[in-house]
């Protein structure tokens, strides 16, 4: 029998809200996507609260291959699916969206899983048009382009630039929702910076949103109105939140160090300037029509990323609001009820049929969630080890030696290396160090603005990691496979993007 093979791990993530339709949809409903392919029987295992995704190595490698057919056989399917998947995502997140302006408390047990049952649908209805296709384009047609540009680049100047050259024909034009929300925080603190008095306070003293809203009551309600709409930026699964005092804390750091109106007048030129490069690389190769819209693939697969992370992170933060209402009446945590299926979920709001939270607490410790043809069974205790001893291929350890991956974003850096296995150890995390890490999703962010450089183990061109650190003007490489189990927290390395090398300086 065909192992499976370990494809990636999360932290805070357990079966509701999202895990649950996101696997669904590669197991089973992205097949309309992908003109009749998908990863087939998947499995995830919960350990200790951290989610393992496993899938069939051939499906999975067949999938991505057909990604990366699709997309040359005919660029504008991806432009399509693009379309398709902004048209149709309002359908959830207006949904979630207008669900957590109401009063639950009000609703009947009844209200609450018809509620359920209407979120999961309209995700798996949504989700397959969103990230799929990405995984099977990023690194394949980015290796086939970056061939095509090595055969056209005729002077050794312009093959010295390749690097650059790649990175600024599959950048995004459009500012990813974590530059979106950096930005128009610096805006605040420029406000302030210009303001002698409001500078004052923010530079003198320990800042309090009671201080703040009684001295400056409309830059208190500004502050407040962005909490409100980027609070749920590092939630993801169902990580944590932003509140209030966290963004009193960055203002009051970045009024002090950074100069925001520069910066400001930075990020705009940056994306002016790369739809100009853009254009003059374009002009200058003689990229052909066909290779433009490939070009133009990678960055609508950039794009989807980006985009479905936003509006499906803004719709778990929103649902959860039902899943604690259901929590807090059979006097569950977060985290018990999350454990949950669709299935036992609607036994225990329509029959009243709950969990024993000791076997939820097991479930927690360790269980296998199993989907394959459109259908769904959970293991727990010894059937769930005996199921994962028999189908599960660990993932096996990589020798220490040299680091090869995918160059996100170009640079050269030297630093301390910081290997952040959990996002826990994020606070650990000091100013110009190298993050390493396995991938990272929004709740890195804060620690990526104070990062050298980025390493990841997982990841592609289309990645969160490579789209922040292009943004940033941080070097980044992706997908090493073996950076965290290769570098030591504390090794000095130097960094070089440009050529695709790590080297150790210091042990």
């Amino acid at each position: 029998m065909t192992k499976y093979i370990y494809i990636q791990k999360k932290t805070h993530c357990y079966i509701l809200p999202g895990p649950y339709p996101v696997a669904m949809t590669y197991a089973h409903n992205m097949k309309p996507v992908f003109k009749g392919k998908s990863f087939g029987p998947t499995i995830m295992a919960l350990k200790d609260g951290v989610m393992h995704w496993y899938a069939l190595e051939d499906k999975f490698k067949a999938s991505l291959a057909r990604a990366f057919e699709l997309a040359k056989k005919d660029p504008d399917y991806i432009f399509r699916i693009r379309k398709k998947f902004v048209k149709i995502i309002p359908r959830l997140t207006d949904f979630t969206n207008q669900i957590f302006s109401q009063d639950l408390t009000k609703l009947s047990n009844q209200q609450l899983w018809r509620i359920m049952d209407k979120y999961i649908g309209l995700y798996l209805e949504t989700y397959p048009w969103s990230e799929p296709i990405t995984l099977g384009v990023e690194d394949s047609l980015g290796a086939y382009l970056k061939n095509y540009l090595k055969e056209i680049l005729k002077t050794p100047a312009q093959a010295k630039s390749l690097t650059k050259i790649y990175n600024t024909l599959i950048s995004p034009k459009g500012k990813s929702f974590v530059k979106r929300e950096e930005d128009d925080l610096l805006k605040i603190v420029a406000g302030i910076q210009v303001h002698k008095s409001r500078k004052q306070f923010f530079t003198k003293g320990k800042v309090t949103a009671k201080k703040l809203k009684e001295k400056f009551p409309e830059l208190y309600s500004k502050i407040k109105k962005h909490e409100a709409s980027y609070c749920w930026v590092p939630y993801d699964y169902g990580v944590y939140l932003w509140d209030l005092n966290y963004f009193l804390k960055i203002i009051q750091d970045q009024v002090k160090a950074r100069k925001a109106k520069a910066e400001l007048v930075k990020s705009q030129n940056y994306y002016q300037s790369l739809v100009k490069e853009q254009r003059q690389f374009v002009k200058r190769l003689k990229i052909d029509g066909y290779h433009q819209k490939l070009f133009k693939v990678i960055r609508t697969c950039a794009f989807l990323l980006d985009y479905k992370k936003e509006q499906f992170t803004k719709s778990h933060y929103e649902i959860m609001k039902v899943l604690l209402e259901i929590a807090k009446r059979y006097n569950y945590t977060e985290k018990q009820i999350r454990l949950y299926t669709p299935a036992e979920l609607k036994k225990a709001l329509l029959k009243n049929n709950r969990l024993d939270k000791n076997r939820l607490k097991a479930r927690s410790k360790f269980s296998v969630c199993y989907w394959y043809d459109g259908k769904f069974k959970i293991f727990e205790g010894s059937a769930a080890r005996r199921f994962f001893q028999k189908n599960i291929q660990e993932e096996k350890e990589s020798e220490v030696g040299s680091l090869n991956g995918i160059i996100a974003s170009a640079g050269k850096y030297v630093g301390k290396v910081r290997i952040i296995t959990h996002p826990k150890n994020l606070k650990d995390f000091r100013a110009n160090e190298v993050l390493v890490t396995q991938m990272t999703s929004p709740d890195y962010v804060p620690a990526m603005k104070k990062a050298g450089a980025i390493i990841t183990d997982k990841g592609g061109v289309t990645c969160h990691a490579a789209v922040v650190s292009r943004e940033l003007g941080i070097p980044c490489v992706v997908g090493t496979q073996n950076a965290t189990k290769v570098l030591k927290t504390g090794e000095l390395i130097e960094v070089n993007a440009n050529h695709n090398s790590v080297k150790i300086l210091k042990k």
